[in-house]
């Protein structure tokens, strides 16, 4: 069942509208425990808000690493262990940071953020160095993780997302792909009748309640859900 409906102008980013969505549906008490949600509507603070604000766990897949490190296949950020306790950052190849400095950023929505430095001799006397700096002017490998909270929750998540339990878990999410999907097919969810956002919302209301009722009848005459649609494309594979 449809139990949210939330309505943003095109330009607003899906990151923004968690926290929102989270809101109204504590207002109403219908928080669920674990909140299944897509790589848009995941960061590292939600994740800690998430669970603080609303005790609920925010589960999907992070964004991916988007340094050369990691698509190269060289030292990126997950390789590095950090010791919060003695404010200290481990390399693969063993070295120790020694510079520590946690900060807030001066972006548009500031955050709480650890710059972390190497020492400049250990960097260049590396055999690895290739993996990890490519500065050719001496610099040392620098690191920028989220403050403690928000490194741990994204650590544990990605940790658990990789698992095959996770996984598995993570497959009840098909369940919002079909209803999008038959929003769009049986109500024009993609296709505004009004002008202005509250009619908008007001029409994706009567939509959702419309699917709600055709749900509702279908499960009291005992009608299956329908299996996933095959396109003809992909039929060609079988």
């Amino acid at each position: 069942m449809i139990t949210n409906v939330h309505t943003t102008v095109a330009t607003t980013q899906d990151v923004a509208s968690t926290s929102d969505i989270q809101e109204s549906l504590s207002k109403r008490g219908l928080l669920p425990s674990r909140h299944f949600v897509d790589t848009g509507y995941v960061d590292a603070g939600l994740l800690v808000e998430s669970s603080e604000k609303y005790n609920v766990e925010l589960f999907g897949p992070t964004r991916l690493n988007p340094s050369w490190q990691s698509r190269e296949g060289g030292y990126d950020s997950s390789k590095f262990l950090i010791d919060w306790d003695n404010r200290k950052a481990t390399c693969p190849e063993g070295k120790q940071s020694v510079y520590w400095y946690e900060h807030q950023t001066n972006e548009r929505y500031s955050r709480s953020v650890v710059l972390i430095k190497f020492k400049v001799k250990d960097c260049l006397d590396c055999l690895s160095r290739h993996k990890c700096v490519r500065n050719k002017a001496g610099h040392a490998r620098r690191l920028k993780p989220p403050a403690r909270p928000e490194y741990e929750a994204l650590t544990k998540t990605r940790k658990l997302l990789s698992t095959v339990d996770g996984q598995r878990e993570y497959q009840n999410r098909a369940g919002i792909e079909g209803t999008l999907s038959q929003a769009v097919r049986r109500g024009t969810l993609r296709r505004s009748r009004y002008r202005g956002l509250q009619k908008t919302h007001l029409q994706e209301i009567a939509t959702a309640t419309g699917i709600n009722l055709l749900r509702t009848i279908n499960f009291l005459n005992d009608k299956p859900i329908a299996k996933t649609r095959v396109s003809r494309f992909a039929k060609l594979a079988h």
